[in-house]
């Protein structure tokens, strides 16, 4: 339903309401053993795949499933906010 992509001290992920809709990006750091919500998924996601993060920690790219038939690529940008 989600993606999770690792970095140094953690790893972000998708995290998914109780039906499995995608409602927001994440991370986790394994040092404090705590999640932060980092975006809001857009509305009207369907699914996540293929998530990766930039070597700063600044970027965040995914496929997002918008409809039945495709999917379109996402690119959110935002401070810096990997566990290191």
């Amino acid at each position: 339903m989600g993606g999770i992509a690792p970095v140094d001290g953690g790893f972000y992920y998708v995290a998914v309401s109780a039906e499995g809709i995608p409602r927001a990006f994440a991370i986790y750091d394994y040092a404090s053993r705590e999640s932060r919500e980092i975006a809001a998924a857009p509305r009207g996601t369907m699914g996540v795949g293929g998530l990766t993060v930039s070597p700063a920690g600044t970027e965040l790219l995914y496929a997002a499933q918008v409809s039945e038939s495709g999917s379109d690529l996402v690119l959110l940008e935002f401070g810096r906010a990997r566990a290191d």
